[in-house]
């Protein structure tokens, strides 16, 4: 065998068998990579974060916090299972277009299936808009992940 053919053989074999280092790669542009390490101790430590990052429209920190499929509704907008990154883009697309004004969770409920509901105020498009937020956790291999996160 020539020297390409050598290297050209140790790059895609493993793709061919499923273990290929190339295949995850780097995250996408602008996309924070989801650490596969345990990140939360308990749903309340995650609604805290998203609670915070909705009153300052900035969730970047919850990119870790997603499951690997989450299902995600928006009011007037996206509707469906989404990877980890597309929820992600999805759900942060919906709040540039919208300015916080006041947020707050008014229920938590901890247990098998942990979920906080909760409102805010939004400005959009110059006008004020009121928007219901649920968002839903589940035990993901050893760690809390949010699973679901709708807002009507």
């Amino acid at each position: 065998m020539t020297m390409k053919a050598l290297l050209l053989a140790f790059l895609f074999l493993p793709a061919l068998v499923g273990g290929s280092p190339l295949a995850e790669g780097p995250p996408a542009r602008g996309i924070p990579a989801a650490p596969r390490e345990a990140l939360s101790d308990s749903p309340t430590e995650i609604f805290t974060l998203v609670e915070s990052g909705l009153r300052r429209a900035d969730l970047s920190s919850l990119s870790k916090l997603f499951g690997r499929e989450v299902f995600v509704s928006l009011k007037g907008g996206e509707s469906g299972y989404f990877s980890t990154n597309q929820a992600f883009l999805i759900i942060q697309s919906f709040l540039r277009a919208r300015r916080p004004v006041s947020f707050t969770f008014s229920t938590k409920e901890e247990g098998d299936e942990s979920f906080a509901t909760g409102s805010g105020v939004f400005l959009s498009k110059g006008s004020r808009e009121t928007l219901q937020v649920y968002v839903a956790v589940s035990r993901l291999g050893g760690r809390w992940v949010i699973s679901q996160f709708n807002v009507y």
